[in-house]
């Protein structure tokens, strides 16, 4: 939900309602719903831009979140058992990863989606 930027508490609302007052494309929440729940997502039309938005707020959400979330657990499970080399070589792994995961993402942001946001404007750039 809050990669939408949809608030919690919508009552009795449908998920339409919930869509439609929060400008975000239904068919869309629903198709990726489904495919983060391991359902059948095939027939929902897909609005692009609501899309990006939501990949977007993903990017942020696993870099400012979650990533630094599973090193502070890592820690902690490195200091709460004497330090030794291989505590040491999956911290080093892992700040290894979450440059790996940042470079992708950081790509994402200022190429992909802004050729896309291109494409959507009508913009054709080989």
């Amino acid at each position: 939900m809050n990669r939408f930027k949809i608030p919690f508490g919508f009552g009795c609302k449908t998920i339409d309602d919930i869509c439609s007052d929060n400008n975000v494309d239904c068919s869309t929440f629903l198709a990726v719903s489904n495919i983060i729940s391991n359902r059948k997502y095939n027939g929902f039309s897909i609005h692009l831009p609501t899309l990006v938005s939501y990949l977007k707020e993903a990017h942020s959400y696993i870099l400012d979140y979650m990533l630094p979330a599973i090193k502070d657990i890592l820690i902690k499970g490195v200091h709460s058992h004497n330090s030794n080399d291989v505590a040491l070589l999956v911290l080093k792994f892992f700040d290894s990863y979450m440059v790996e995961v940042r470079n992708h993402m950081q790509f994402e942001d200022e190429f992909v989606f802004t050729y896309i946001d291109g494409l959507l404007k009508g913009e054709l750039n080989p």
